[in-house]
Protein backbone atom coordinates (compact mmCIF):
# COMPACT_ATOMS: atom_id res chain seq x y z
CA UNK A 1 0.00 0.00 0.00
CA UNK A 2 1.45 3.29 -1.13
CA UNK A 3 1.04 6.58 0.88
CA UNK A 4 0.32 8.25 -2.37
CA UNK A 5 -3.76 7.12 -1.85
CA UNK A 6 -3.72 8.45 1.22
CA UNK A 7 -1.97 11.63 1.20
CA UNK A 8 -4.67 12.13 -1.31
CA UNK A 9 -7.15 11.10 0.49
CA UNK A 10 -6.28 13.07 3.46
CA UNK A 11 -6.02 15.94 1.00
CA UNK A 12 -9.31 15.61 -0.20
CA UNK A 13 -11.28 14.42 3.30
CA UNK A 14 -12.22 17.92 3.80
CA UNK A 15 -14.84 18.00 0.82
CA UNK A 16 -15.89 15.49 1.18
CA UNK A 17 -17.10 15.24 4.87
CA UNK A 18 -16.85 18.33 7.33
CA UNK A 19 -17.04 15.92 10.52
CA UNK A 20 -13.33 17.04 11.58
CA UNK A 21 -13.31 13.40 13.33
CA UNK A 22 -13.35 11.91 10.30
CA UNK A 23 -11.00 14.16 8.56
CA UNK A 24 -7.78 12.73 10.76
CA UNK A 25 -9.12 9.60 11.62
CA UNK A 26 -9.35 7.72 8.09
CA UNK A 27 -6.28 8.93 7.24
CA UNK A 28 -4.55 7.78 10.28
CA UNK A 29 -6.62 4.12 10.49
CA UNK A 30 -4.97 3.90 6.81
CA UNK A 31 -1.90 4.47 7.52
CA UNK A 32 -2.13 1.69 10.86
CA UNK A 33 -3.14 -0.91 9.06
CA UNK A 34 -0.73 -0.20 6.51
CA UNK A 35 2.32 -0.40 9.05
CA UNK A 36 0.28 -3.80 10.27
CA UNK A 37 0.66 -5.50 7.09
CA UNK A 38 4.08 -3.92 5.95
CA UNK A 39 6.00 -3.72 9.55
CA UNK A 40 6.04 -0.89 12.18
CA UNK A 41 8.87 1.26 12.33
CA UNK A 42 10.77 3.63 14.27
CA UNK A 43 9.30 7.05 12.30
CA UNK A 44 5.92 6.40 12.37
CA UNK A 45 5.17 9.42 14.67
CA UNK A 46 7.16 11.22 12.28
CA UNK A 47 5.23 9.60 9.25
CA UNK A 48 1.70 10.21 11.23
CA UNK A 49 2.34 13.81 11.72
CA UNK A 50 3.09 14.58 8.08
CA UNK A 51 0.01 12.58 7.37
CA UNK A 52 -2.15 14.96 9.98
CA UNK A 53 -0.50 18.21 8.01
CA UNK A 54 -1.39 16.79 4.91
CA UNK A 55 -5.04 17.17 6.02
CA UNK A 56 -4.71 20.21 7.78
CA UNK A 57 -3.29 21.80 4.17
CA UNK A 58 -6.61 20.26 2.56
CA UNK A 59 -8.23 21.97 4.56
CA UNK A 60 -6.90 25.58 3.89
CA UNK A 61 -5.63 25.51 0.74
CA UNK A 62 -6.30 24.80 -3.04
CA UNK A 63 -5.83 20.52 -3.57
CA UNK A 64 -3.10 21.65 -6.02
CA UNK A 65 -1.31 23.79 -3.43
CA UNK A 66 -2.06 21.46 -0.64
CA UNK A 67 0.05 18.39 -2.67
CA UNK A 68 3.09 20.65 -3.35
CA UNK A 69 3.41 22.13 0.39
CA UNK A 70 2.54 18.97 1.67
CA UNK A 71 5.29 16.81 -0.58
CA UNK A 72 7.73 19.77 0.17
CA UNK A 73 6.89 20.03 3.73
CA UNK A 74 7.65 15.90 3.83
CA UNK A 75 10.76 15.73 2.24
CA UNK A 76 12.22 18.11 4.70
CA UNK A 77 10.37 16.86 7.96
CA UNK A 78 10.98 13.01 7.06
CA UNK A 79 14.22 12.92 5.58
CA UNK A 80 15.79 15.37 8.83
CA UNK A 81 14.26 12.76 10.42
CA UNK A 82 15.81 9.69 8.83
CA UNK A 83 19.28 11.74 8.75
CA UNK A 84 18.48 12.64 13.08
CA UNK A 85 17.87 8.85 13.11
CA UNK A 86 20.85 7.09 11.75
CA UNK A 87 23.12 9.96 11.24
CA UNK A 88 25.13 10.72 7.92
CA UNK A 89 25.38 13.88 6.01
CA UNK A 90 22.13 15.66 6.02
CA UNK A 91 22.75 17.18 2.90
CA UNK A 92 23.15 14.11 1.05
CA UNK A 93 20.70 12.46 2.96
CA UNK A 94 18.13 15.16 1.23
CA UNK A 95 19.98 14.79 -1.99
CA UNK A 96 19.55 11.00 -2.03
CA UNK A 97 15.63 11.18 -1.79
CA UNK A 98 14.57 13.55 -4.41
CA UNK A 99 14.12 10.84 -6.57
CA UNK A 100 11.91 9.07 -3.79
CA UNK A 101 9.90 12.46 -3.65
CA UNK A 102 9.57 13.48 -6.85
CA UNK A 103 7.59 9.86 -7.54
CA UNK A 104 5.28 10.77 -3.95
CA UNK A 105 4.73 14.58 -5.37
CA UNK A 106 4.19 13.45 -9.17
CA UNK A 107 2.22 10.25 -7.78
CA UNK A 108 -0.29 12.08 -5.50
CA UNK A 109 -1.39 14.57 -7.69
CA UNK A 110 -2.27 12.14 -10.23
CA UNK A 111 -4.52 10.94 -7.40
CA UNK A 112 -5.47 14.28 -6.45
CA UNK A 113 -6.75 15.35 -9.51
CA UNK A 114 -8.56 11.85 -10.16
CA UNK A 115 -10.29 12.48 -6.80
CA UNK A 116 -11.35 15.68 -7.63
CA UNK A 117 -12.84 14.84 -11.10
CA UNK A 118 -14.33 11.92 -9.07
CA UNK A 119 -15.81 14.08 -6.85
CA UNK A 120 -17.25 16.72 -8.82
CA UNK A 121 -18.60 14.08 -11.33
CA UNK A 122 -20.20 12.42 -8.28
CA UNK A 123 -22.10 16.20 -7.27
CA UNK A 124 -22.74 16.80 -10.87
CA UNK A 125 -24.83 13.76 -11.19
CA UNK A 126 -26.08 13.02 -7.64
CA UNK A 127 -26.73 15.97 -6.14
Amino acid sequence: MNVTAIFAIAILLPQITRNQYLQFLIPISMMLVKDYLIGFHSLMFVTYSCTILFVLLGKYLNEIYATFIGVLLWHLIVNFAVWWSYGGNLLQTYILAIPFDFNLLVSTLICVILGKLCLGLYYRYYY
